[in-house]
C-alpha cells in the first residue's frame, strides 16, 4: 500500500540531470510531496520538512557526498538515481 504524505513533507532533488529532476518533481507532486529543486552548491538544511534526498547526479563528487552528509545528518534517506 502507497503511503499517503504528510501535509507539507518535502522531496530534495538535485538539478545535476535537469530533465530527471524535471520528471521526479513532477512524479512526487503528483503523489502529493512539496520537492525542492536545487544545485550541488545548495545547503539542503535549509529545507523546510524534507524526508527525502534525491541526487540526480554528481554522489561521486565532493559537493555530492557533502549534499549526502547533510541529509544523512538529518536522517533523511538518500537515493541516486539516472536515467
Amino acid at each position: 500500500m502507497a503511503r499517503t504524505p504528510q501535509t507539507g513533507e518535502t522531496v530534495l532533488v538535485t538539478t545535476h540531470d535537469l530533465p530527471l529532476a524535471g520528471r521526479l518533481r513532477d512524479g512526487f507532486r503528483h503523489g502529493g510531496y512539496r520537492v525542492e529543486l536545487f544545485t550541488s552548491g545548495e545547503d539542503t538544511s535549509r529545507a523546510e520538512d524534507p524526508v527525502l534526498l534525491v541526487m540526480t547526479g554528481g554522489a561521486p563528487t565532493e559537493a555530492g557526498r557533502r549534499q549526502a552528509a547533510l541529509a544523512a545528518g538529518l536522517g533523511l534517506p538518500v537515493f541516486a538515481v539516472r536515467d
